[in-house]
């Protein structure tokens, strides 16, 4: 059950589209078929709780009128060169597809993430789509829009080195000038606030189809084709300026352009005066320069930053993690966030709500004084800050005239009328009242009848209380009573298990009155050693006995076959020996099964 909806496989699990379908994608619950909140109506639009077949809620109220949100229209380069690794210009021969997944970059020749673990994912567009795809599923805060370089529907097939052959089910333009249409870029998908799946479904490496999609049903970014920056830059602007025209709140609602390229213009446009045609028209756009070390490049992309009024100069990343992290940060600037001014900031037709105080302001709530005014917006006058007679300033003095002059229940007191009256004996070293005696016959309950507690009494004795004669606490043991007497019995943990490794110790419960010895919760326990330098099995060693000793390598031509040994957390190929360059004598020096191909003559 790939994606846990409890239903497995084709027929029964409705997101299986035949028995060959590689993918359980989940419907949304608006479009599953499903009468999820048992309402009796089923999926947008029958389902008045479903906004739409995207929605996967099925009991939201109506949407609410007050949320206006940013929209970014993220512009991708799809060009042939993105499916070169992210180090050099070494074509990978894939864009991190299941169909056309490419090369599995070695460290070695690229030293960035993903490299030589195995995956053929690790060219610049393969790496650009992760990037694209977390910052979708982890920032809702705003609306995006999704274009790619314009490519004309083909029939399937993986690229090739020359970067204007198809890559998938899409061609992009040949050499310059880029006519025929190609000189702009594709709208994949529109600005909407549940538009999440179609976004992802054009990054998440599966062409949608069993098998080879038919011609323009590829739903998947390939690289193929030139550059050209201006006419996308202009495409996008054509798009934002339809958009807005019927956007009610296009008044406050900030639209933004992230252009994400390897390259510089290579349709004849000027994408410096394209990005100032969009600042002008009231889109700002940021650039961001993908794994481009070219000093002209990056000052050719820095121009095109500047004129979009985004930044100062174009952002430069090298793999997805920088990437999703620069653009988190465009969108914590472009989020609109009501502040307290006494301006509508998030523009939802309110101002200063839910950061203004109690009392409508900016600022600190007022301390409230006694003034007979409500300073701090309680809803009381004077909370807090009365004497206990009710009034403003110090309580008054007691007097001898028959009245509580202090407020505390008591009249007279305190000697103000000479000789004080008899009071009830207290237990505090004097004669309280008056009977020649002090303390006398003084006693009170202590201790509690809790757990082995049981209650006694103490005796006052010169104005001080004595030893509770009852049975008091002690320590908690686990013995099935409750020593401690808090009301919990043997309410004890013990450590078990190792921390030796990966392992981590856990505890033993006590339970009727013996340690429950048979598990230990909250333990990790060791598993089989791996090669990861890591002490899998906790027995204090790290990756013994995890190398394979079987053969690695080619016999093919000059090269000898190694063996697979476990080094430093990987395997590697050791003691064989490898491919070199092809040189004309007759040998087969790089192992391809010819012999001086290729060599100087």
């Amino acid at each position: 059950d790939n994606d846990g909806d409890g239903l497995t496989d084709f027929p029964a699990d409705p997101d299986c589209t035949s028995a060959g379908d590689r993918f359980e994608k989940a419907q949304t619950a608006c479009n599953d078929g499903i009468d999820n909140d048992s309402d009796g109506d089923v999926d947008f639009p029958d389902d008045l709780g479903c906004h739409s077949a995207e929605d996967d809620d099925e009991v939201d109220p109506e949407p609410t009128a007050g949320e206006t949100r940013a929209r970014l229209l993220l512009v991708l380069d799809s060009s042939g060169s993105m499916n070169w690794n992210t180090c050099t210009d070494d074509f990978t021969g894939g864009d991190g597809s299941m169909e056309c997944g490419g090369a599995d970059v070695s460290c070695a020749a690229c030293g960035a993430i993903g490299c030589g673990d195995g995956n053929p994912n690790d060219s610049r567009l393969a790496k650009a789509k992760r990037g694209l795809t977390q910052v979708v599923q982890g920032f809702g805060e705003v609306e995006y829009g999704l274009m790619r370089f314009h490519q004309r529907a083909m029939d399937f097939a993986c690229p090739t080195q020359n970067a204007s052959n198809q890559s998938g089910g899409w061609q992009g333009a040949g050499a310059p000038a880029c006519g025929g249409g190609f000189n702009a870029a594709d709208l994949l998908v529109g600005f909407s606030q549940e538009n999440q799946r179609d976004l992802l479904s054009w990054m998440d490496g599966d062409s949608g189809s069993v098998g080879a999609p038919p011609a323009g049903c590829d739903i998947e970014i390939r690289g193929s084709g030139t550059t050209p920056l201006a006419g996308s830059l202009t495409s996008a602007q054509n798009y934002l300026e339809g958009v807005e025209a019927i956007d009610t709140r296009a008044s406050c609602r900030p639209y933004v352009v992230i252009l994400v390229t390897d390259g510089v213009e290579t349709c004849g446009g000027n994408p410096v005066a394209a990005a100032n045609a969009l600042r002008v028209a009231g889109y700002t756009t940021y650039v961001v320069g993908f794994a481009v070390s070219d000093a002209a490049a990056r000052a050719s992309l820095n121009s095109i930053a500047a004129a979009g009024g985004g930044a100062a100069t174009a952002i430069f990343v090298s793999d997805e993690t920088e990437l999703a992290t620069r653009i988190s940060d465009i969108i914590d600037d472009t989020v609109l966030v009501e502040v307290c001014n006494g301006a509508d900031d998030d523009c939802d037709g309110a101002v200063d709500e839910g950061v203004a105080n109690a009392c409508g302001t900016c600022g600190a709530v007022p301390v409230e004084v006694c003034n007979g005014v409500d300073d701090d917006c309680d809803g009381v006058t004077d909370d807090g800050v009365l004497n206990a007679c009710g009034l403003c300033g110090a309580v008054p003095t007691e007097a001898c005239n028959g009245l509580d002059d202090d407020c505390d229940g008591a009249s007279d007191e305190g000697g103000v009328c000479g000789c004080p009256a008899p009071s009830p004996e207290l237990c505090d070293g004097d004669d309280n009242d008056c009977d020649g005696i002090v303390d006398e016959g003084l006693t009170r309950v202590c201790g509690t009848d809790v757990g082995a507690c049981s209650a006694g009494t103490e005796t006052c004795s010169a104005g001080s209380w004595g030893t509770c004669t009852g049975t008091g606490p002690t320590t908690e043991t686990c013995n099935g009573l409750d020593d401690d007497c808090d009301g919990i019995v043997d309410g004890l943990t013990r450590p078990c298990g190792t921390d030796t490794g990966v392992c981590q110790r856990g505890v033993e419960i006590c339970r009727d009155g013996m340690f429950d010895t048979t598990v230990c919760v909250g333990a990790v326990t060791g598993s089989t050693e791996l090669c990861n330098t890591l002490d899998d099995d906790c027995d204090g060693t790290t990756d013994e006995g995890t190398d394979p000793g079987t053969m690695c390598g080619t016999s093919l031509g000059i090269c000898t076959p190694g063996t697979l040994r476990c080094v430093g957390g990987s395997l590697e190929c050791q003691g064989g020996t490898g491919p070199a360059a092809e040189i004309c004598d007759g040998m087969d020096q790089d192992c391809d099964g010819r012999s001086d191909e290729g060599a100087p003559t």
